[in-house]
């Protein structure tokens, strides 16, 4: 079994986990496809769109009816001092 993991804005690396976790999460619109994930084998980070046959999205359908994932936090806006 691979342990795949995810990047989460504000969260950082999320895992590891499941194919079938992942592919849960897909639904739920908790990662969407230019979430970036990882699991040992991998390079480097990649985007889910680019792994869609690997981690069996192929025919998964968002639930639309769920918001899209929040984006991620601004950082704030820095005091200049002079």
């Amino acid at each position: 079994m691979t342990d795949w993991y995810y990047h989460a804005p504000g969260q950082g690396r999320v895992g590891p986990l499941s194919a079938d976790d992942m592919r849960q999460r897909y639904r739920d619109r908790t990662i969407v496809l230019d979430t970036l994930a990882w699991h040992e084998g991998l390079r480097e980070w990649q985007p889910l769109d680019r792994l869609i046959e690997e981690l069996g999205l192929t025919g998964v359908q968002p639930d639309m009816s769920k918001p899209p994932p929040a984006p991620p936090p601004r950082p704030a806006a820095g005091t200049a001092s002079h």
